[in-house]
């Protein structure tokens, strides 16, 4: 029955196409789609070897073939979910190529065919056949088949992983690449609206040097003043400095925080534009260049010293949302 109901799982998940050629070659999954069927030989190929001997196999032998069986075919189906989603999402999103790397990965690895649980059970069936002289005559010859076979597994295991290295160094290219061009876009994002809020702090701070001379010239007291005369000068006199004084406190507020941003991004494609170049001086070890992209991104966002700040460790940069409004309506929109 367990081995009906798993050969009925194997034929289901089958069925199913998961290569999507349509992606293209450095998208698609068509290279999991071949080891995948491959396994499934491998699988069915043990169960053909239970069926032969399953009576004089041991009962925990069997079990244990049977829950791994089926705990690698409850990973495939969760391989093709993941694959279905990715496709919906988009070969764009920033997650595609590292999750579509770990089940080309996951399928090309030797890991099912060193499984213990099947191993054993291929190792005892193959025991109880050594015992028949019809298989001793041939086992020799079986012997060197296998491990002629093992042999171009083993080669096909390291070219597979030159090519998956070589695939995994373009999409890094790539990537960084894609993250320069956003960085240097939005440092010149807020060079564009740091500039304008500079204006802006300028000609506030000349409307305030205005004010303060109109408070002084054309606001005077009579000789004997009363106290609603006094109270009325002093509010006339305290909207003309006040006013302007608090759009240059905003302003400057603001050319401070653009500033900040535009330094910030400007270091972030500074150190993105020099990872190349120390990459290729590594060599070709796989551990080495990925303790250095991890390197790479720890320094990437850490937030230069500006000085233009406060804090500039700060994550977010939180401003007062009548400021906000007055950037949407007097300020243009970065293009």
């Amino acid at each position: 029955m367990e081995i009906k109901n798993i050969r009925n799982k194997i034929q289901e998940l089958k069925s199913k196409n998961i290569s999507h050629p349509e992606l293209g070659e450095l998208n698609d999954f068509r290279k999991a789609e071949v080891d995948q069927n491959k396994i499934f030989t491998f699988f069915e190929n043990s169960l053909i070897e239970l069926e032969t001997q399953e009576d004089k196999i041991p009962s925990i032998i069997k079990n244990q073939f049977y829950t791994t069986l089926i705990s690698f075919l409850d990973q495939i189906s969760s391989f093709h979910t993941q694959i279905d989603n990715l496709v919906v999402n988009g070969i764009h999103r920033p997650e595609f190529p590292g999750q579509r790397s770990n089940i080309l990965n996951w399928f090309a690895g030797d890991h099912i065919y060193s499984n213990p649980q099947i191993i054993n059970l291929i190792i005892y069936s193959n025991s109880i056949k050594v015992s028949n002289n019809t298989f001793a005559l041939d086992y020799s010859k079986k012997t060197n088949e296998l491990n002629k076979e093992l042999e171009k597994i083993a080669k096909l295991q390291k070219e597979t992983e030159n090519i998956l290295n070589k695939i995994q160094d373009k999409v890094s290219s790539k990537v960084v690449n894609e993250a320069i061009t956003n960085f240097d876009g939005l440092e010149s994002h807020h060079s564009k609206y740091a500039n304008a809020w500079f204006i802006t702090f300028i000609i506030s701070m000349s409307f305030s040097a205005l004010a303060f001379g109109i408070s002084i010239f054309f606001f005077p007291i009579s000789d004997e003043p009363k106290l609603g005369e006094i109270i009325r000068n002093i509010l006339y006199k305290s909207f003309f400095i006040v006013f302007p004084s608090i759009i240059s406190k905003i302003s400057l507020t603001k050319y401070q925080t653009e500033r900040h941003l535009k330094i910030l991004y400007s270091h972030r494609s500074a150190v993105l534009s020099q990872f190349k170049e120390f990459e290729i001086s590594i060599g070709d070890s796989i551990d080495a260049k990925n303790q250095f992209r991890l390197e790479i991104a720890k320094y990437l966002f850490s937030d230069p010293q500006t000085g233009l700040l406060k804090n500039s460790n700060a994550g977010d940069l939180n401003v007062n949302p009548i400021v906000s409004i007055i950037e949407k309506i007097g300020l243009p929109k970065a293009n």
